[in-house]
């Protein structure tokens, strides 16, 4: 709940969490729920407001300014709207990785540890579309 309740804080109305995904041949000796269905991934998929979009906005200056904290990348994406991941030259196998995707209208944010951004920025494309499994 303190989850959905910072999502909420940060501009995001109505938001939706669920953890799940498979990659391909990748390998991994944990279970989720008893089956070898391993989340993958973490899925935000909310409304997006104006107060969201400020906030990103305020959130990447931030981070820009620290010497800790460190801005995504705007990328390039065949949805329209706006996309931003992690900086691939600061992903290691145990940092968080995420993409985050807007519009006017919706959010869809992808997190995971260690894998590549364009990995995760196509997870969000193929959710958009519908055809994520």
């Amino acid at each position: 709940m303190k989850y959905r309740a910072s999502l909420t804080r940060d501009g995001m109305e109505n938001p939706s969490v669920a953890a799940y995904g498979s990659i391909p041949d990748d390998f991994t000796d944990l279970v989720l729920a008893g089956d070898d269905h391993t989340a993958r991934w973490t899925v935000v998929l909310a409304e997006s407001t104006m107060t969201f979009q400020r906030t990103f906005a305020e959130s990447q200056t931030e981070a820009a300014r620290s010497d800790t904290l460190h801005p995504g990348k705007q990328v390039p994406t065949s949805l329209p709207g706006t996309m931003y991941c992690s900086d691939p030259a600061y992903v290691s196998g145990d940092s968080d990785t995420a993409c985050v995707w807007f519009d006017d209208t919706y959010v869809i944010t992808v997190r995971a540890v260690g894998k590549d951004p364009k990995l995760l920025a196509s997870v969000i494309e193929r959710i958009h579309q519908g055809t994520e499994r």
